[in-house]
């Protein structure tokens, strides 16, 4: 994401905590099924520790909900701003957080990332290398064909097991020095990778709602260009290659 966007979400993120401190949104309250008006919202602001990234990651959550235990005249003076490292809440949020409050504010537009996964991400998930290798190739260009090796090579496997893996598949014998055949691989790649997504309760809620990290890290809400909703999971969605692929950053990602 570059820096405008960040810190355009960034901006977003934090005017949404001062809103609903301020004066709490009922239809938001109504909508998460919350029967009392006594709630805060917290900007989280960590990282946590993600054993599908095996790194530190920033949550999908953005923002959660807490039992309102702390004062109005001191709100006021935070300027009704909270983040989870905020000292009236550091020491003992945990134990007043509301369940499965997690929500993850998008930009203002339906052209958001919904999950960006590299090549440790996606294998630890989908444990399938070639179907990563296959949705990244090269594919439009015969002079680009050759990348396609560091393609292979990042996603942790060969030219000759991805070929023999999507000869399988299909049932035939590609090529993949031919153009036709790399996207016919593509194709396959993408409509397999988001079936996955589709059929795999746990890997939908992965990626869609970022239970790589637990309550309140992980998301079971989303406000963006659509309103205030409860993630879909009937939603469609698509898969697309990451933009850094021409600097040597490979991943895949997640889109309206």
């Amino acid at each position: 994401m570059d820096k405008n966007k960040a810190l355009i979400g960034l901006n977003n993120e934090i005017e949404f905590v001062k809103k609903f401190n301020e004066n709490n949104d009922l239809f938001i309250l109504e909508k998460m099924g919350i029967s009392t008006n006594n709630v805060l919202a917290v900007h989280v602001k960590s990282t946590i520790y993600s054993e599908y990234h095996e790194k530190k990651v920033y949550p999908k959550s953005d923002i959660f909900l807490i039992e309102k235990k702390i004062n109005r005249e001191l709100l006021v003076k935070e300027s009704f701003y909270i983040n989870e490292n905020n000292k009236l809440l550091k020491d003992h949020f945990n134990n007043i957080y509301i369940p499965n409050s997690g929500i993850s504010i998008k930009l203002n537009t339906d052209k958001y990332t919904i999950h960006k996964m590299g090549p440790t991400f996606f294998n630890n998930v989908f444990k399938i290398s070639e179907l990563g290798a296959g949705a990244s190739v090269y594919c439009t260009k015969n002079e680009e064909i050759y990348k396609n090796k560091q393609i292979f090579t990042a996603w942790g496997c060969s030219k000759d097991q991805v070929q023999h893996y999507f000869n399988e598949i299909l049932n035939c014998n590609l090529n993949l020095d031919d153009l036709n055949d790399l996207k016919r691989v593509k194709q396959i790649s993408n409509e397999t990778i988001k079936k996955m997504i589709k059929d795999d309760e746990k890997i939908f809620d992965l990626i869609f709602k970022g239970k790589y990290a637990q309550d309140p890290y992980c998301a079971n809400w989303i406000y963006d260009l659509n309103g205030f909703k409860k993630i879909n999971t009937e939603a469609d969605f698509k898969v697309t290659t990451g933009s850094g692929r021409s600097k040597g950053t490979y991943t895949l990602v997640i889109k309206p």
